[in-house]
């Protein structure tokens, strides 16, 4: 059990910085721009969303709560799925000329990089947090 847990924070840090490839590859190869943003924009929920689901379970399991369930809960509901609406409520229009939640679309893009960053420290916390308390059980 010790070892599942343990690299579920691995695994989730993992598929967090494989997104990043697959977003400018995204971007890169398929067009128009407001085609690719639906793809780049259903992988950022799918990321957070399946981290989501596995924390809940186990979390509900443990009866506490992550770092990692704050965090992806965070950027899902605030950042990922504001901004897949928005792109795809107005999916003709002009990224550049769009509001997301009231702020301008360029700038909200710019926090939510600060948003999936903020999720990988929780994340990365999360890991760290759960590495320290193995080696107080387990000083080996």
């Amino acid at each position: 059990m010790k070892k599942k847990i343990f690299s579920r924070y691995f695994f989730y840090l993992i598929c967090c910085l494989l997104t990043i490839p697959s977003v400018i590859l995204i971007f890169t190869y398929i067009q128009p721009k407001n085609l690719a943003a639906i793809f780049a924009g259903g992988l950022f929920i799918s990321l957070s969303s399946g981290v989501l689901a596995f924390e809940f379970y186990l979390n509900k399991k443990q009866k506490k709560i992550s770092l990692t369930l704050i965090g992806t809960s965070f950027f899902l509901l605030l950042f990922s799925l504001p901004m897949f609406i928005t792109r795809m409520v107005n999916f003709q229009s002009e990224f550049s000329t769009l509001t997301v939640l009231f702020i301008p679309a360029n700038q909200f893009h710019r926090l939510s990089n600060y948003g999936f960053i903020l999720m990988v420290v929780l994340i990365l916390m999360d890991w760290i947090s759960l590495i320290k308390m193995s080696k107080k059980i387990s000083p080996n």
